[in-house]
């Protein structure tokens, strides 16, 4: 009797292993791919003149269920945003891989594709189909995250395609034209009550250096005649990993030695600018209103940083694109974005209400760029820099410590090229660890010159207002805002050319 009712046990337990193994093979052999498409339609039959049951954004997962030819039969993995919409239905074959798209696989081929296209000799046609596959790729970045990068890229790309041959139909540029509409809608639309992620890189320039340096070592570094745009080189040194090589040796001699990982690190991360000479009060402002000016070169990649910062803490934002000229425009940027300035009074909560991109023109510009901010009240004391972080601050925990050096610059007192430069370094811990969060450098050369050919031999007392101002190729003026992320200095601002020759 006992071992009747050991069997029935047993074989019930059998039993019930086998209908598990059997769930756990019915769920493996589920055929689940993803979208690919910015935006696919899910139809009522495999006709694309079907009725459209729902649109399927990009990477929705889909269960194959059936195959017909160049239509597959899917069923909805997770639901759309209607509650209604059908939960099977047929959609192109073509649109669906087994892996979702990411950023970095889409860089890539960005990238890639982008040395191709700026190969010589390329042909009308050849051109035609790398410049819609590119397209395509930063059409899909841009699907994953609305991002001012994928769309600068977007406009770059456009006009590249007007140069090479607007007459050509293969080029599809009304339809990539109303594309480009679409994005500039969607970049004004309240996009920040969803969960984007940030987009911390354009979809070109984050993968190309690498992609250069990896074929040219696979090649030979002259088998390569590529031909790079001016457009996509102006930013280059705004970031440490691409930063020029005509660049490299002048910054390491400003950056502090590398910290310990402290505030900025496990995925806290920061935008900002430097103070100084860059910002000054809007006289007669009610609230208070500072400007702060950009350097020209690279401010595309300061404007870009400002969306993602709204987009990460959900500050409402208004982009906008201003033809100043038939080839040039100015971008704005309008928004409420929680903003610190640095000052030697402590940190002081205000708010980003606008940042302006001027058009690409030469440093003698009078308006390169610039960031409005608004403070309840005056700021006291020297403004250092201001910045936004996508984490919390308590400014009572902030320690703000500040150097002043003064030193004889250039060749000898007296000399045409002799200068005296007045520099103030400051640093901030934020959360008071002894680690230091963000450094700014504030930099001014002063002539040691009176007059061309007077030289002034006197001791440098620290007034800045007798010496005269050094313009020019003499002008060594060096600003610049660092930030510890993750153990590393990484540029959030820097000022080193000169004002106007």
């Amino acid at each position: 009797m006992r071992k009747n009712r050991y069997f029935s046990l047993c074989l019930s337990s059998l039993c019930g292993l086998c209908a598990m193994l059997f769930c756990l093979a019915g769920a493996q052999a589920a055929d689940i791919h993803y979208s690919h498409a910015t935006r696919l339609t899910l139809r009522e039959a495999p006709d694309a003149g079907a009725a459209a049951l729902a649109r399927l954004s990009i990477n929705q997962p889909l269960e194959i269920v059936a195959r017909e030819n160049r239509w597959c039969r899917v069923r909805l993995v997770e639901p759309v945003d209607s509650a209604d919409a059908a939960r099977e239905g047929y959609v192109h074959c073509a649109f669906l891989k087994d892996k979702k798209l990411d950023f970095a696989m889409l860089e890539t081929e960005a990238a890639r594709l982008f040395l191709e296209l700026h190969r010589e000799n390329l042909t009308p046609s050849e051109e035609a189909r790398i410049l819609e596959a590119l397209f395509t790729r930063i059409e899909r970045h841009f699907a994953l995250s609305p991002s001012l990068y994928a769309y600068n890229d977007y406009r770059a790309l456009l006009r590249d395609a007007r140069r090479r041959g607007s007459e050509n139909p293969e080029f599809q540029l009304p339809a990539r034209e109303k594309k480009r509409a679409a994005m500039l809608r969607e970049l004004s639309r309240q996009t920040w009550e969803e969960e984007f992620p940030v987009v911390r890189q354009t979809v070109v320039t984050s993968g190309i250096e690498k992609t250069l340096r990896k074929l040219r070592s696979e090649r030979g570094w002259d088998s390569l005649p590529y031909r790079l745009p001016e457009y996509r080189i102006l930013g280059i040194r705004d970031d440490p990993e691409l930063v020029g090589e005509e660049y490299r040796e002048y910054d390491n001699k400003i950056f502090p030695a590398p910290p310990k990982a402290s505030f900025f690190s496990r995925g806290k991360w920061a935008i900002g600018w430097a103070g100084g000479p860059m910002i000054h009060r809007r006289h007669g402002s009610h609230p208070p209103t500072y400007s702060v000016g950009f350097s020209s070169g690279g401010n595309e990649f300061v404007f870009n940083r400002v969306y993602e910062m709204a987009k990460a803490l959900k500050a409402p934002v208004n982009v906008s694109f201003v033809a100043v000229s038939d080839t040039s425009e100015v971008s704005i940027l309008e928004t409420k974005l929680p903003i610190w300035a640095i000052t030697s009074d402590g940190l002081v909560a205000g708010h980003l209400r606008e940042a302006r991109l001027g058009p690409d023109v030469s440093a003698c510009s009078v308006s390169p760029g610039s960031a409005e901010i608004v403070f309840d009240r005056p700021l006291k004391g020297k403004i250092y820099g201001v910045f936004a972080s996508n984490a919390p601050i308590d400014p009572a925990k902030a320690k703000i410590t500040v150097r002043d050096k003064t030193y004889l610059g250039g060749s000898f007192l007296g000399d045409e090229q002799a200068r005296m430069t007045y520099r103030e370094e400051a640093s901030v811990d934020i959360d008071s660890d002894g680690v230091d969060d963000l450094s700014i450098m504030l930099s001014t050369d002063q002539s040691a010159d009176l007059e061309p050919y007077q030289p002034r031999h006197a001791v440098f007392n620290g007034n800045l207002g007798g010496f005269l101002r050094v313009s020019g190729y003499y002008d060594y003026n060096v600003y610049s805002l660092l930030v510890n992320e993750d153990g590393q200095w990484r540029t959030l601002f820097l000022y080193d050319i000169v004002t106007c020759t």
